[in-house]
């Protein structure tokens, strides 16, 4: 497969899905900017994903590149639920150590 972003494509830019690669030929750190051909396998995987998965994978990515991203997203349920766990946290009602077991039980662990 013949690279994507190598030095013969100066000041262009990769669209791997929501992000963007930029192909200058040096990045701001000064280190050559190509896309190895893993990154390259990588991201063509990454285009069969659901939308969500893509969306995980590139928040990873613009982490190691020193930029913020959110933890979770919960939706309005998910919020809901975990306002009451909190609730009943800091009310000091916390399963037993019987009902832990069950549940480990359960699940062969």
């Amino acid at each position: 497969m013949e690279s994507l972003c190598n030095g013969d494509v100066t000041g262009s830019r990769l669209n791997c899905g929501d992000i963007w690669i930029s192909c200058s030929d040096k990045a701001p750190n000064g280190n050559n900017n190509t896309v190895t051909k893993l990154l390259e396998k990588a991201v063509d995987a990454a285009r069969t994903w659901p939308a969500d998965m893509q969306d995980e994978i590139a928040r990873i990515m613009l982490m190691f590149a020193g930029e913020e991203q959110p933890v979770l997203t919960l939706d309005a349920d998910e919020d809901r639920v975990l306002e009451l766990s909190e609730a009943e946290a800091a009310n000091g009602e916390f399963a037993s150590d019987e009902d832990v077991r069950a549940v480990w039980a359960k699940h062969g662990l």
